[in-house]
């Protein structure tokens, strides 16, 4: 949180709508704070506790006046993060407009549904203080993309990097280098892929 994501997400959005005079989706999924509507100047989504218990949230997509910038958001309950299932519908929704850009604020847990998105993106961009927290984090997200997309793949390469992962017991495969140098020996052809 502050290090600017959201600032920059809006700005990239604006940015490109007026270089490109096309349209420009804008996507809030950050689970925690979305804030992006404050970046682009629009009002928050207040829904009460109760919709959000029933069920009944659902994403909404707005125009950001005098540009080509569309946001799509959920309101996000006050006392729980916002659900991966909320997420998938409002991605979904802003997919369905078909901009020409589809820039996401995921944020930054490491949950399987950010690491997904930042995996599979066209291009994905972190962003992070430079201070040794957020360094720590920002390395921490970075393993755990890599870990994921190299055991959650399905492929024979990826079983048999999960298989080692899972079996070392010494703790001694403790980045990609040593995992690769396990795979070398196990079976070299996983190694490669």
């Amino acid at each position: 949180g502050g290090s600017g994501r959201s600032l920059l997400a809006a700005n990239l959005a604006i940015t490109l709508s007026h270089l490109n005079a096309c349209s420009v989706g804008v996507v809030d999924l950050d689970p925690i704070g979305p804030t992006l509507h404050t970046f682009l100047g629009l009002e928050p989504l207040l829904d009460g506790l109760g919709k959000h218990l029933r069920g009944e949230v659902n994403p909404t997509s707005e125009r950001v006046p005098t540009t080509n910038v569309i946001l799509t958001r959920s309101s996000r309950s006050l006392c729980t993060p916002y659900q991966e299932s909320d997420r998938i519908k409002t991605l979904q929704e802003a997919q369905s407009l078909n901009p020409k850009w589809l820039i996401i604020d995921a944020g930054n847990l490491q949950d399987a549904f950010t690491l997904d998105l930042f995996i599979n993106a066209n291009y994905s961009m972190m962003l992070y203080t430079p201070d040794p927290c957020g360094l720590e984090r920002g390395h921490a997200f970075l393993q755990a993309a890599l870990y994921r997309q190299l055991i959650d793949r399905g492929d024979e390469a990826s079983v048999i990097a999960k298989s080692l992962l899972s079996a070392d017991h010494e703790g001694i495969l403790t980045g990609p280098t040593s995992l690769a140098r396990s795979l070398r020996h196990v079976h070299p052809a996983a190694c490669d892929q």
